[in-house]
């Protein structure tokens, strides 16, 4: 009788193991989790990494009441991908989003899509790597002006999330640009209208 007894205990013990051990891989697992949580929660950085910010937001709100609807942003990026593509460095990026005013620089699966038209991608990587190197010159504002581009935006973050050295547009030769007319100083954000009859172009 005891002998019988003692089986049945081991039956139950074996029926109650694999429970136990599954409870106990969960806690492992759960407890893996929270210490990687905490390990990594200070990377989690939205002042440093964060594109938008909260100055931005209130520099889309005076966009939208004081420029055209059809107002074209030039705006941070930098190259991207070994160079294939460009992508957006500060809250410029999110104009279309948050202002409802196009830039630019278009999302970055613009490389990934099919072209509207052949040459896209070229084409629209060619303005940046233009102006990193040679700047605002007057062949680079001609361009501007070809583009349909009006206006320059500055975001908060001064184009400096995910590019490597100097920004593409230095608020510093903006500021001293005497074809550029500051209209919106907030924060760090800068915008300026472009004073293409100063840059010496004729309005079409």
């Amino acid at each position: 009788m005891g002998r019988k007894c003692g089986n049945k205990g081991f039956v139950g013990l074996r029926g109650w193991a694999p429970t136990a051990i599954r409870f106990l891989a969960a806690c492992l697992t759960l407890l893996a989790v929270g210490t990687g949580l905490t390990q990594r929660i200070s990377d989690v950085q939205p002042v440093r990494f964060a594109l938008f910010q909260r100055p931005d937001a209130r520099a889309a709100s005076w966009i939208r009441a004081n420029t055209p609807p059809d107002a074209r942003f030039l705006v941070n990026s930098f190259a991207a991908y070994g160079g294939s593509l460009t992508a957006g460095s500060d809250g410029g990026w999110w104009l279309p989003l948050s202002a409802g005013r196009a830039t630019t620089q278009p999302p970055l699966n613009y490389g990934n899509e099919r072209e509207p038209v052949q040459g896209y991608i070229a084409w629209i990587n060619a303005l940046p790597n233009a102006i990193k190197a040679d700047g605002l010159s007057a062949a680079n504002i001609r361009l501007l002006k070809d583009r349909g581009v009006g206006y320059i935006y500055v975001g908060h973050a001064r184009g400096t999330i995910g590019a490597e050295g100097a920004a593409l547009l230095d608020p510093t030769v903006l500021l001293q640009d005497v074809r550029l007319k500051l209209l919106y100083r907030q924060d760090r954000v800068l915008i300026f209208g472009i004073d293409f009859d100063a840059a010496g172009i004729a309005a079409k």
